[in-house]
C-alpha cells in the first residue's frame, strides 16, 4: 500500500520517460538518478510512503524524515527520475511495491521506464562497458545502436522489476548495467565511472545535455583512495613479512 503527496500534478508525466535509481551494487543507479536530478534541475514533483519501508526514520541535525520514494521532474525536460534512500528486503515486498507504483506510473501516462544498475566484473576496466536488457528486441538494438552490450544473467532488486513489470502496463521497459568491479561492492564505494557510462548512453539516447566533468573528477579521487588503500595494505603485508594477520 502506497501513500502518495503530489506536489506538483501527475500529469506533468505524461509522455515522459522515467529514469529509475534505486540504491544498489556499488550505488551506480543511485548516482546516476542523483547526478541527472542535479544536472537537469529537476524539482519534486511527488513523494511516496510505503508499508514496504524500513521501520526507521532518518534524522539529520535533530530533524525526523520518513525514508521515502521520490520522483522529480521539470516541465522543461521529457524525462522525470524516480529514485528512494531504500529498497524494501524481501522478494515479496519488491514485487507488490513494483506493481503499486507501475500502475501509478501508467495511470499517470509515462511512456518508458528506464533503470540504472550495476553489472559486476571480477576488476573494474578503466573503460567501463554498459549492458542493456529490455522488453522488447527492438528497444535492445536502439540501444546497442547508442553503444551499448546485450546482457545475459539476472537482474536482482527493484532496479530490475520496474522496468521488466512495466511490459504488464502497457510502457516500454530498460536495465541499463554500467559494469563495476567487486572492490567497489564489497568495499561499499560509489561507481562514478559507472554511473557517467549509463549517463552517456542516456544523454544519446535522450538528447540530453549534461555536463560530466564534475562526475568525473568524483570517480578519478574514489579511485585514488582505492589505490592508496591498497598501497597501504601491501606495505602492511611486507611489513609482516607476508605472515597471515590475526587478532587471535
Amino acid at each position: 500500500m502506497l501513500t502518495i503527496i503530489e506536489r506538483e500534478s501527475f500529469k506533468e508525466l505524461k509522455g515522459k520517460s522515467l529514469i529509475v535509481g534505486f540504491p544498489g551494487m556499488a550505488f551506480v543507479g543511485k548516482a546516476v538518478a542523483d547526478v541527472l536530478i542535479n544536472k537537469l534541475s529537476l524539482k519534486e514533483i511527488a513523494e511516496i510512503y510505503s508499508y514496504e519501508a524500513p521501520a526507521s526514520i532518518i534524522v539529520d541535525n535533530g530533524r525526523m524524515a520518513l525514508p521515502s520514494i521520490k520522483i522529480f521532474s521539470s516541465p522543461n525536460v521529457d524525462v522525470a527520475v524516480l529514485t528512494a534512500s531504500y529498497q524494501p528486503q524481501s522478494e515479496e515486498a519488491q514485487n507488490r511495491l513494483a506493481h503499486e507504483i507501475l500502475r501509478k506510473l501508467s495511470d499517470a501516462g509515462i511512456k518508458m521506464v528506464i533503470s540504472a544498475a550495476a553489472y559486476v566484473s571480477p576488476e573494474a576496466p578503466e573503460k567501463r562497458r554498459v549492458f542493456v536488457a529490455a522488453t522488447e528486441e527492438r528497444l535492445v538494438e536502439e540501444f546497442v545502436a547508442n553503444g551499448c552490450v546485450p546482457m545475459d544473467g539476472g537482474i536482482s532488486g527493484l532496479n530490475g522489476l520496474l522496468p521488466a513489470i512495466a511490459e504488464v502496463y502497457g510502457i516500454d521497459g530498460v536495465a541499463l548495467l554500467g559494469e563495476t568491479g567487486e572492490l567497489f561492492v564489497a568495499g561499499g564505494l560509489v561507481d562514478y565511472y559507472s554511473a557517467t557510462e549509463v549517463i552517456r548512453v542516456l544523454s544519446s539516447y535522450l538528447r540530453l545535455n549534461v555536463s560530466l566533468d564534475d562526475i568525473i573528477e568524483k570517480a578519478k579521487e574514489v579511485e585514488e583512495s582505492i589505490k592508496k588503500a591498497i598501497a597501504r595494505s601491501a606495505e602492511s603485508e611486507e611489513k609482516r613479512g607476508g605472515e597471515p594477520f590475526t587478532h587471535m
